[in-house]
């Protein structure tokens, strides 16, 4: 049909559009957090792009449904003000008509929330903990920020970078203060790189073309020595098996568990996959714009609808993890709830009624109070 075809098409672009400044937005944010942890050198500056992009997909389930949401509203919205709603409502389209190919195309949608949810999401908050713990291991050079002192691993000293290099790891006017004991000693280099001994497995910071200082403030025997070369080990902590999040967790690994925690985020991944039918109800539920309604304020309402629907997601996950909801119940009640009475708001608006039957009835007693003057 030529209308479903319109419908799906317009929807599928308006999607795209939505789409491109939410994920905008979101990284953006996301950037700039991840641009102020490296800049304190707790993120390696090379593992930004991994992190960010991993953090991304862990939100595509998230984003999805409300992208939908809007780009249906927008087209319906769009539809109302240039009077297509009311051409195919005098042909006998009505809301129930245009609900059929939006619920096709919000089960194709589903599945792909589903995919994002139960699977890439997972995978994307393990591997970006994997990375972070990776980041943690080796901080003390890849994680440098210029122009800041950062202390080396054990309070040992410290070590300052004037700026980095073209290379991966290359650092430029390396400034290093180290105290063993009693003894004192400054490093300076033109150069600097990380190094691994590939037998042992130490990491040592290799400094080239500088001179080392020996001796303490007050003292008058310093010693200067010119080298091409020069290696300080850095000492490094033990590495400890991952503990993965429970988010990270595949979901498999959830499905059949006696753990409460588990048990919550395998209902917040259903959830996450269930509020896309009831959101596209919701969203030709609020379609129906009457003459006196402005559009701008049935926008704001379905806007709200969702934060209210997300919310309360939020707090049965909270009343589910202190206990206070049983776990065959879940977030099922959420759902349910909201369905019902998108449900319900359809068919008053499919059926040109009001919300409530009593606004008609007090319409109706002014029109005969009118009269009767």
């Amino acid at each position: 049909m030529i209308l479903n075809r319109a419908l799906i098409r317009e929807v599928t672009i308006t999607s795209i559009g939505v789409s491109v400044v939410i994920t905008g937005i979101l990284l953006v944010v996301r950037l700039v957090g991840l641009l102020s942890k490296a800049a304190e050198g707790t993120v390696p500056i090379d593992s930004v792009l991994g992190l960010l992009t991993l953090k991304l997909v862990s939100y595509i389930d998230l984003i999805i449904p409300l992208m939908i949401y809007v780009s249906i509203l927008m087209v319906m919205t769009r539809w109302h003000r240039d009077n297509e709603l009311v051409v195919w409502g005098a042909c006998g389209v009505g809301l129930g008509t245009l609900l059929r190919p939006l619920i096709l195309f919000a089960l194709l949608v589903t599945a792909i929330v589903a995919v994002f949810s139960f699977y890439f999401s997972p995978l994307s908050i393990a591997q970006a903990q994997a990375l972070e713990e990776e980041a943690k291991a080796r901080k003390e050079i890849t994680g440098i920020a210029p122009g800041v002192f950062h202390p080396l691993q054990g309070g040992s000293g410290v070590y300052y970078v004037e700026k980095l290099g073209k290379g991966k790891n290359s650092l430029q006017d390396v400034f290093v203060y180290m105290r063993q004991s009693r003894d004192e000693g400054t490093v300076v280099a033109n150069n600097a790189y990380q190094g691994i001994d590939d037998n042992t497995g130490a990491r040592y910071l290799v400094l080239e073309n500088g001179r080392r200082y020996d001796g303490g403030p007050g003292d008058t025997d310093f010693t200067i020595m010119e080298y091409a070369s020069y290696a300080i080990r850095i000492k490094t902590e033990k590495t400890t098996e991952i503990t993965p999040r429970v988010k990270g967790i595949p979901t498999m690994g959830l499905i059949g568990s006696d753990d409460p925690e588990k048990q919550v985020e395998l209902h917040w991944r259903i959830a996450k996959v269930a509020v896309m039918p009831v959101l596209v109800i919701f969203a030709l539920a609020f379609s129906h714009i009457t003459v006196r309604k402005s559009r701008f304020s049935n926008m704001l309402v379905a806007l709200a609808t969702y934060f209210m629907y997300a919310n309360l997601l939020v707090v049965g996950k909270s009343l589910m993890e202190k206990g206070d909801t049983p776990a065959w119940l879940g977030l099922w009640w959420v759902h349910a709830l909201f369905l019902l009475v998108a449900i319900y708001i359809f068919w008053r608006h499919s059926n040109n009624l009001p919300l409530f039957s009593f606004h008609m009835r007090k319409q109706t007693d002014e029109v005969c109070e009118g009269m009767t003057l």
